[in-house]
């Protein structure tokens, strides 16, 4: 009679036991599903894991070797992105052209701009969505590798910060609040991505800056503060 108590009694305690492992590991199971980091669009994917072609390259198209309109057959074949339309003549000297898309997991977009009569690219901006943040400082320098200056603009309280990659011609934006200084941390994201052609040496010629400004570079020395940069007008 005592046997058989005690083998109830035990199998109670392994049904008690095996219930509650069963409750610990669909908790676990559901912290790990929160921890996991979101997965990225495949398009953003695509520019940090992808060696499609060498920066300033993206998706097959090089700045200042590629035509707007080339541009324009190489989007059309790539499912990914959605919208395209024939290039916009934007202005009549120098003959510019701008070229616009959207990405069809509706995640970002963005715009090429030709300038001059061969119709060569000039720059690529890959703007990144702001509900749905995707790259951070710290993914680009893990990829691209450090950046060699930055510019930190102010515009009506924002603060937006320009990393350089001039030996691949890329730059790189981010914005926060403005204070006294910016402060550039590694999980600081990412605004948008901008291509140029290789071997442009001062970086008031390109047209993201507007003609006729100059603005004073920092050496990038890794994260911190960095002081706001002022603009000043070239007489």
């Amino acid at each position: 009679m005592k046997s058989h108590a005690h083998n109830f009694i035990f199998s109670i305690i392994k049904i008690s036991l095996s219930f509650m492992l069963l409750l610990v590991g669909c908790e676990n199971y559901t912290h790990r599903g929160t921890d996991q980091p979101q997965l990225k669009s495949v398009w953003v994917d695509r520019i940090l894991n992808e060696k499609i072609c060498n920066l300033p390259c993206w998706e097959g198209i090089t700045p200042g070797m590629t035509t707007i309109f080339e541009a324009l057959e190489i989007l059309q074949s790539n499912d990914l992105f959605i919208g395209l339309k024939d290039p916009v003549l934007i202005r009549d000297s120098p003959i510019t052209y701008e070229l616009a898309w959207q990405t069809k997991s509706d995640t970002g977009g963005g715009i090429a701009r030709s300038v001059g009569e061969n119709y060569a690219i000039r720059s690529i901006y890959l703007s990144l969505s702001k509900e749905r943040p995707e790259i951070t400082i710290n993914e680009i320098i893990a990829h691209f590798g450090e950046p060699d200056s930055l510019i930190i603009e102010e515009d009506r309280g924002l603060c937006i910060g320009n990393l350089f990659y001039s030996e691949k011609a890329v730059t790189v934006v981010f914005s926060e609040r403005c204070r006294k200084k910016m402060s550039v941390s590694e999980n600081q994201v990412v605004d948008s991505i901008e291509l140029f052609p290789l071997g442009i040496s001062t970086f008031p010629e390109v047209e993201y800056f507007r003609s006729n400004t100059l603005e004073f570079i920092l050496y990038w020395t890794g994260y911190g503060e960095y002081p706001i940069t002022k603009k000043i007008q070239i007489e």
